[in-house]
């Protein structure tokens, strides 16, 4: 199943500053679990000031809506991007997803992004790490908010 990403800009004149967003936060049932993150500051207060592109990585890399939520593990040495229950490895196809998408934003004039907090994908800081001794440390950054700051 494929989800529709609104932007929150239908209707609205051009001009003003294009920001990206983890797409959720405009409140497209995006999320693992079929849900979202609406947040109410982003679309009633600055949804009028700024143009919002928004970005799911985990459903645009074809992960799905719903699907099994991932987490950020530290596999011999390395971080991945896990199924938290089957232990896919998703860390090829996000990384992959990252690089064309924030290739294709680069002409995109954006000025800068709201991204959600410790998301595996989208996380800026603070996303939980596991380790291998089954504890976790909030040490991470999701793998797009890795690349998304070094094109800005």
């Amino acid at each position: 199943m494929s989800a529709r990403l609104q932007s929150g800009t239908e209707g609205r004149e051009l001009g003003r500053p294009r920001v990206g967003v983890s797409s959720c936060l405009l409140g497209n049932a995006v999320r693992w679990d079929g849900g979202h993150k609406r947040d109410g500051l982003l679309l009633d207060v600055l949804a009028s000031y700024v143009e919002w592109v928004p970005v799911c990585p985990e459903v645009e890399a074809g992960m799905g809506t719903p699907r099994e939520p991932v987490k950020l593990a530290r596999v011999a040495g390395e971080l991945r991007v896990l199924g938290c229950e089957s232990g896919e490895d998703w860390t090829r196809v996000l990384a992959a997803f990252a690089a064309r998408r924030v290739r294709a934003l680069e002409g995109s004039k954006l000025c800068g992004y709201v991204l959600k907090a410790r998301s595996p994908s989208c996380g800026l800081a603070d996303v939980e790490v596991w380790q291998p001794n089954g504890s976790a440390r909030r040490d991470g950054r999701g793998v797009f908010a890795y690349r998304r700051p070094r094109a800005l």
